[in-house]
């Protein structure tokens, strides 16, 4: 009888030692799996952003095209801005662009 109590008693032990093990063990097998789904979800989450970014860069040249396509002012504006055009009898002034460093210390003062 003696026997019979001291197995029962190993086995009382040893069932939730086996159980931790397995649990640890499961645990240790699922930890690379979570990391990935986690590096996956943040690497979803930046495209989602970019792709709102570039749906609203779309959106906005979509808009400057329509008005270029529409509107004579906003040709004039473009032909002025960009390629420094006048009207007749109209002087173009270009002032230097300044230095990086000296639009930093103006920007600051």
């Amino acid at each position: 009888m003696a026997e019979k109590r001291g197995k029962s008693h190993i086995r009382g032990y040893l069932l939730p030692i086996l159980l931790l093990l397995a649990l640890a063990a499961g645990g240790i097998m699922l930890l690379p799996v979570y990391r990935a789904k986690q590096k996956k979800q943040a690497e979803l989450l930046r495209l989602q952003q970019l792709v709102a970014e570039k749906k609203a860069e779309r959106n906005t040249r979509a808009q400057q095209t329509e008005a270029l396509k529409n509107s004579p002012a906003a040709v004039e504006k473009v032909a002025r801005e960009k390629y420094r055009f006048a009207r007749d009898g109209e002087t173009v002034l270009e002032y230097p662009a300044l230095p990086e460093r000296q639009k930093k210390n103006k920007s600051v003062q």
